[in-house]
């Protein structure tokens, strides 16, 4: 009896070890997803905290330009559409509130654009980053080097429109837009090179530019 008694007492502890094994990787998986539900709450806050401070600064007229900030809201409004049809989603009702009390309606769906709102959505985001580089020039001067990123891509494309424009392409440069860049000290026309007009060149090139299209706008 003592013998079966023993090794009853061992198939129970043999029968144990796996479940307390089973245990310790359901805890250690539970932490993992804590962790990783408390990393995507605080990068959510993060973005809207984010999103807050845009809207006060600029309004609610005011369209949020090409970047990490605009991707982020348009997957909120795909999570919110998720939510609606009973999919997986990461919406949840306090979210929209908190969305509405800053101006946005998470809910609405994407449209197409008429041919005017397209041009002045073109025109906010073309203020938007002039704004930004007037606000770097002032805090960094005239001789500082824009780094890589967003804003350093948009005025690349600046110099490539004027030279488009000079050249009688279609092009969004204006004579205006070159006098604000001017007026920040930036010569929009220089090349990739650092190779730049002289203000008698540039006068000619404007005027063939007249000749060609009948106005400097």
């Amino acid at each position: 009896a003592s013998d079966e008694d023993s090794a009853s007492d061992e198939n129970s502890a043999s029968d144990e070890r796996p479940n307390k094994k089973i245990d310790s990787v359901n805890t250690s998986q539970k932490k993992k997803l804590t962790r990783r539900e408390e990393q995507l709450k605080q990068n959510w806050e993060c973005k809207y905290e984010e999103l807050k401070q845009f809207k006060e600064k600029h309004g609610n007229q005011t369209m949020l330009p090409e970047g990490a900030l605009r991707n982020w809201l348009n997957r909120q409004k795909t999570d919110y559409r998720n939510m609606i049809a009973g999919e997986t989603s990461r919406m949840t009702p306090l979210k929209v509130r908190r969305f509405t009390a800053v101006g946005f309606q998470i809910e609405k769906t994407k449209k197409r654009l008429t041919v005017e709102e397209r041009k002045e959505q073109i025109k906010q985001n073309w203020e938007c980053k002039y704004t930004a580089l007037k606000q770097f020039k002032e805090e960094h001067g005239n001789q500082a080097m824009l780094p890589d990123g967003a804003l350093r891509n948009w005025l690349g494309n600046q110099k490539s429109d004027y030279h488009r424009m000079i050249a009688g392409k279609q092009s969004l440069m204006t004579l205006l837009k070159v006098h604000r860049f001017a007026a920040l000290g930036i010569r929009i026309e220089e090349t990739k090179r650092n190779v730049t007009y002289s203000w008698k060149e540039r006068q000619q090139q404007l005027q063939e530019y007249r000749t060609t299209h009948g106005h400097l706008k």
